[in-house]
């Protein structure tokens, strides 16, 4: 979520999502006028026919999506932060919705967290490579698909496929 001006937001995803699943090959974003419920499924990313449901971070109307972004889908793990945004919407309780989103070092700290799930789910001889220097790569569900697709969107996204 990064506010634009006023009470406008820009939702997108960070690059963890790039590390897990790789670039999209569809983005479903929602129309606009739609309202949106903070943690109820707000647009769909879809990968080689899998589909990859994202919770909306907060309750709001949609105002625009990023149609650069649904032409070309592969911005959203290319330039996430700027370019790569999914949509926009005005949120209906902006102050009291983004006290429960991280921010800062709660968001590097979040990160960390999350290495190490993937980091377990991967198993022992991915966290061999990674405790010798090892970055995590991109698309780590394009290079383990024994992992599964589904385990990683209920794992990272805390949604079902």
């Amino acid at each position: 979520v990064h506010i634009i001006h006023g009470e406008c937001v820009r939702v997108g995803v960070d690059e963890f999502v790039d590390k897990v699943f790789g670039a999209a090959d569809i983005l479903d974003l929602p129309q606009p006028g739609t309202l949106l419920k903070q943690a109820k499924v707000g647009c769909v990313l879809t990968r080689d026919d899998r589909r990859a449901p994202v919770l909306s971070p907060l309750t709001g109307r949609v105002l625009a999506v990023n149609e650069k972004a649904v032409r070309n889908p592969e911005i959203v793990c290319k330039d996430p932060y700027y370019d790569g945004w999914l949509f926009q919407m005005e949120p209906s309780f902006l102050k009291l919705e983004t006290q429960g989103l991280y921010t800062d070092e709660q968001t590097f700290e979040w990160m960390e967290r999350e290495n190490e799930r993937l980091f377990k789910l991967l198993g022992p001889s991915y966290e061999k490579m990674v405790a010798t220097g090892g970055e995590i790569v991109s698309d780590l569900a394009g290079r383990f698909p024994e992992i599964g697709w589904d385990a990683l969107v209920a794992t990272f996204l805390r949604t079902r496929v």
